[in-house]
């Protein structure tokens, strides 16, 4: 979701203690990433708590990359060229007037 929206791309600082890939980018069911205001987190976890629903802070938006405390950081230009442009590049696609779209 960091680079999804081209012209307008968001940062974020994670500060999990330990780096769990299965709690970023696990297929499991029921896990979800919810950014929330700062001055409406505490009605947030109260909510969470009251519906029984297990919630974790993992870090905060803002930045001009992705980081992970203590492990490593990507920067959004980098992201979002992977993320529009590979399968353009893969192609060959990339800088060719006639396949533009």
């Amino acid at each position: 979701m960091a680079v999804a929206d081209r012209a307008n791309p968001v940062g974020a600082q994670l500060e999990m203690e330990e780096l769990n890939p299965l709690k970023l980018f696990g297929e499991g069911p029921s896990r979800a990433v919810v950014v929330v205001d700062a001055e409406a987190l505490d009605e947030f976890e109260d909510e969470a708590e009251e519906l029984g629903i297990p919630e974790e802070w993992i870090g905060t938006t803002g930045g001009s990359g992705i980081g992970f405390r203590f492990h490593y950081s990507v920067s959004l230009v980098d992201m979002s060229a992977a993320y529009h442009d590979s399968l353009a590049r893969v192609l060959g696609m990339v800088g060719t007037t006639e396949n533009s779209v």
